[in-house]
């Protein structure tokens, strides 16, 4: 597998809170070495185009969060994170897209099944209201597969890039996530930084600008993060309580 508009709210983020994220820490290994034995449970599922993800899920309860990592990463980068929604009762899974980790590569895979099928996973586990959140490409496969789970009721993207392509070796997918986002009505957490060299913050105004939905908000951070890096640096306390409210608040109803 290679890589070849209307009124909203944009929040400029200034404030220091300090020290770093709330939710980092030394875990105890099992899974990719950032998996605590005793906060998660190792689970493996079947996407509707076949293959098979594997993935942890943090907490327990009705209410749900998927995290997609980002290209050229693994589910490690959202584990503080989750860590952090399962203290505050919501059940949260990170998984390996096919084609990573212990997830075997498939050949023509459409990795937005992967996020669709996670959310199906914390359904079999209780949860009947999720929200969907996906870091860079991972924001891009969310938003592709938001509009396809059931119970789904709002859509999280960092740092994700207008479009996207994935190529295998017959056969390749071009994305498109302003599309994506303008065929959806559920509310939406766009966060970027100020100066990402990978995806500008260009790209999050234009998708700000693209959503239908009536409930949407763009959080800007000073500097040149990109991705769930946004959420370790100094304003990571800050990052995570925005994220954390507007999920809590979306997965209210």
């Amino acid at each position: 597998m290679t890589i070849r508009l209307a009124a909203a709210t944009i929040v400029f983020v200034v404030a220091l809170l300090g020290g770093a994220s709330m939710s980092q820490g030394a875990t105890r290994a099992l899974w990719h070495g950032c998996v605590p034995r005793d906060e998660a449970t190792i689970v493996s599922f079947r996407p509707a185009d076949g293959g098979t993800v594997v993935g942890a899920i943090f907490g327990h309860g009705s209410r749900g969060v998927v995290l997609a990592h980002e290209w050229g990463a693994d589910p490690c980068n959202w584990v503080p994170f989750a860590e952090l929604l399962a203290q505050h009762g919501l059940q949260t899974i990170v998984f390996d897209f096919r084609g990573y980790g212990r997830s075997p590569e498939r050949e023509g895979a459409k990795l937005e099944n992967d996020v669709i099928a996670a959310a199906h996973e914390l359904r079999l586990h209780g949860a009947t209201r999720v929200v969907i959140g996906g870091a860079s490409a991972g924001g891009v496969f969310a938003a592709a597969g938001a509009g396809q789970v059931k119970g789904a009721t709002g859509l999280m993207i960092v740092s994700s890039p207008l479009t996207f392509y994935v190529s295998y070796r017959r056969t390749s997918y071009l994305y498109d996530i302003a599309k994506s986002v303008h065929q959806l009505r559920l509310p939406l957490l766009l966060v970027y930084s100020s100066k990402d060299h990978r995806v500008t913050l260009g790209e999050g105004r234009w998708l700000l600008r693209a959503a239908t939905s009536s409930d949407k908000q763009l959080l800007v951070y000073p500097g040149d993060l990109h991705g769930t890096t946004i959420f370790g640096a100094e304003h990571g306390r800050e990052a995570e309580a925005h994220a954390l409210a507007f999920i809590q608040r979306s997965l209210r109803g």
